[in-house]
């Protein structure tokens, strides 16, 4: 006999329900690689973010932490200092502001549209009227602003050399070139050049400080820098910007604080979601079997975990983007004189002369004018069932809806066979893991974190009409844990039984786990005999639907076979709601997870049985106010169980009904004379029209009998009407007398 699974773990993590931040660990130390403080504990939540804690003391000039650009906004919107002794007195946090594209374009003097590429001569026409340094190859320096930047007629560069070459080696014999490029370029004209190439040049103009003027062909320029280091750094900015990579760059964050004194930092950032996978030994009949829970976490930072204390949340904590770190500006109305004024004098380019002699001071550009649109903001976010009958009608469609579950009157309550003892899920429940945890920049590591002992019940699942079961275990959850869904994998005594998935389960619940087809048993539906129903209930709903509460007898018949030489424990969902009665199965249970309630059968091996399910349901199903008739309302009355009130009800209604159907039987009769009458007048216009311009005394008939037929349907027209009114007001008399069942 084969021995059974036995699963082995070195550390499994401890757990706890806690909705709080747990006090640190003890002292903490600098991380002497960069200077940051150690990063002591992380806490992973289901949420997608991480509660990352560093700890040590301030050293003069270090940075407390380093991280994306993309992450400073979360670590400032969360972030946390706290002291492990006397007070710390934080005077303040410093950081470097994270620039938008457009305002980092804009600040150095580029275009804001962040599509439009930084080409070479758009960075020098950054720098116009700036001071800068222009370094020929030969070391020469010039220091002048920047004033010009002119595109002359490009020079024609033909390629001369490298069409002689390829003339020469077309004419050399005996050379093997079908098909290559020598080929083609031999089957060309011996004079044909290619295209001359383009090639832009620019000038840069350059005033120095004693107004000399130097200019300099860019192609024969080695650099041109910004001499002040404030332009230099906006520059840097906005090409850092430009850069895919730019929200991943490395930010410093500084907390003002007191050095040498122990201090702790904590704060939240976007982190990838933590995934759980589960193994389920199965136990021998009668034994505990085995849950083990591994979860997968992933370290996307540049930096090494070193023996951290690792918690994952099993919760879901609302988290948010929030735009923190760059600065904004609101836009402030303009209030501008009455009188227009100009920003240069009016003497600064013309004579009075000029001015008076073509007044036409409006024809040129006087000056010329900046400007940069608003800033935009954007960012990227991300952020049981089952079959049986719903508790609303819904919309209505002919004469009736199709019948709900009946919430008016009960028969039963199937669901109240589920477990009800689960934990309260108000607080995050978290996994400790029980050995600190190293993990490299940039990977993943999957890590054990419960094992637990679980009560497993093996059963054949069966849908209701479906021919083959599937191999299934009902697990209880009893270890005052709550365990986050994921997949996991069943193994039995002699290995893989089957792969499911595990829905989130707390403390008290149970889950159904389905994990292979069982090919040895077979369930037979041979017949079924839906009976009689009762009302027992009217309501009237929306003062347009008659609502009727009522309970439904069946029987099914089913033949049940087991030719295994094992047990067999059959599971049937059935296919009712969880307001019912089932008699005939050997136990009833209710799947919460599927709102299904399940009738459950032992077979001995290879037996079989036949067994017939007596169930009632209570139901209900509506009907238009208006689509009432005689018919309906003595069927109700048929009902052994009503009240006397609702059957007095229904007998004023039917007494009602009755006395209008003469009216009734008048609109039909006018309707279909309407339609004799129309059918008429178009054969006899028919004729009319085949004698027009033939025979004027024989039409003479044909016309009168027209004017005939017009003046009897303008006659049934108005008696129709007529009925039609006076049976519009029987609505809200019947509406009246039914609305008499809801008090």
């Amino acid at each position: 006999m084969r021995q059974p699974l036995v699963l082995y773990m070195i550390a499994v993590a401890s757990c706890s329900c806690s909705a709080a931040v747990r006090r640190p660990m003890q002292s903490a130390s600098i991380d002497s690689s960069s200077g940051a403080l150690a990063l002591k504990r992380v806490q992973l939540y289901e949420t997608g973010v991480g509660y990352f804690e560093r700890a040590g003391k301030l050293l003069q000039g270090s940075d407390v932490l380093s991280l994306p650009a993309s992450h400073v906004d979360d670590a400032l919107k969360t972030l946390m200092i706290f002291s492990d002794g006397a007070p710390v007195r934080v005077s303040g946090v410093e950081f470097e502001s994270v620039l938008g594209q457009a305002l980092a374009r804009v600040q150095a003097g580029l275009p804001s549209d962040p599509k439009l590429p930084l080409s070479y001569p758009m960075l020098l026409e950054s720098l116009r009227g700036v001071r800068v340094e222009v370094r020929e190859p030969s070391g020469q320096r010039t220091i002048g602003r920047l004033v010009d930047v002119t595109v002359f007629k490009p020079e024609f560069v033909a390629a001369h050399a490298a069409n002689d070459q390829r003339r020469q080696s077309a004419a050399e014999p005996d050379g093997e070139t079908e098909g290559t490029a020598d080929a083609v370029s031999a089957a060309m004209p011996a004079n044909t050049v290619k295209p001359p190439q383009r090639l832009p040049r620019y000038l840069i103009t350059v005033v120095e400080a004693d107004g000399a003027i130097a200019r300099f062909d860019a192609a024969s320029v080695a650099s041109v820098r910004p001499v002040e280091s404030a332009i230099a750094k906006r520059l840097d900015s906005a090409v850092a910007t430009a850069s895919g990579r730019g929200a991943q760059s490395a930010r410093a964050i500084k907390i003002a604080a007191p050095l040498d004194v122990p201090i702790r930092v904590g704060y939240v950032t976007e982190t990838p979601v933590w995934r759980v996978t589960y193994r389920l030994v199965l136990g021998n009949e009668g034994a505990a079997s085995i849950l083990q829970g591994w979860v997968l976490v992933h370290n996307d930072s540049d930096e090494r975990w070193q023996n951290i204390a690792l918690e994952i949340i099993n919760g879901k904590p609302q988290s948010f983007l929030y735009p923190l770190t760059a600065p904004r500006y609101l836009r402030r109305s303009l209030n501008a004189p009455e009188e227009e004024m100009s920003t240069l004098p009016q003497l600064a380019r013309k004579t009075p002369d000029q001015i008076w002699g073509d007044r036409d001071d409006a024809s040129e550009e006087d000056a010329d004018s900046f400007g940069s649109g608003g800033l935009g903001l954007s960012g990227i976010g991300e952020g049981g069932g089952g079959m049986g009958y719903g508790s609303g009608a819904g919309s209505l469609s002919g004469r009736r809806a199709s019948p709900a579950q009946s919430i008016e009157i009960t028969v039963g309550n199937l669901a109240s066979l589920a477990p009800s003892d689960a934990m309260p899920s108000g607080a995050n429940f978290r996994y400790r893991i029980g050995q600190p945890v190293t993990l490299s920049a940039h990977s993943s590591a999957l890590v054990p974190f419960t094992q637990i002992p679980v009560k497993a019940e093996l059963m054949t699942r069966f849908a209701w009409g479906a021919a083959e079961g599937t191999v299934s275990a009902q697990i209880a959850n009893g270890s005052g844990q709550t365990l986050p869904a994921g997949p996991i994998a069943v193994y039995a005594a002699d290995g893989l039984a089957g792969e499911s998935n595990l829905v989130r389960l707390a403390s008290g619940q149970s889950s159904w786990l389905s994990y292979g087809m069982d090919l040895d048993s077979e369930i037979e539906h041979r017949g079924s005999d839906v009976g009689r129903s009762t009302t027992q209930l009217l309501r009237l709903e929306n003062q347009a639907q008659l609502v009727e509460h009522y309970v439904r007898h069946s029987e099914r018949m089913l033949h049940i076979v087991n030719r295994s030489t094992l047990k067999r424990r059959i599971c049937l969902e059935l296919p009712v709601g969880s307001n019912a009665r089932v008699l005939g199965a050997d136990r009833l249970e209710f799947d919460p997870s599927a709102g299904k309630p399940l009738a459950i059968f032992d077979l001995l091996p290879r037996s079989d049985l036949d067994r017939t399910l007596v169930i009632e349901e209570a139901l209900k199903r509506s009907t238009p106010v208006e689509s009432l008739d005689e018919q309906k309302l003595s069927e109700l009355l048929t009902s052994k169980t009503l009240e006397p009130k609702p059957r007095s009800i229904l007998l004023e209604a039917l007494a009602f009904l009755a006395k209008n159907h003469s009216r009734h039987k008048k609109i039909e009769d006018l309707r279909q004379q309407l339609t004799r009458l129309e059918a008429e007048s178009k054969r006899v216009e028919d004729k009319l029209e085949k004698l027009k311009g033939i025979d004027g005394n024989a039409a003479a008939p044909l016309v009168r009998r027209v004017v005939e037929l017009e003046a009897a349907r303008n006659r049934a027209e108005v008696d129709q009407k007529s009925q039609l009114d006076a049976q519009g007001a029987e609505l809200p008399a019947l509406v009246k007398i039914v609305e008499r069942f809801n008090q």
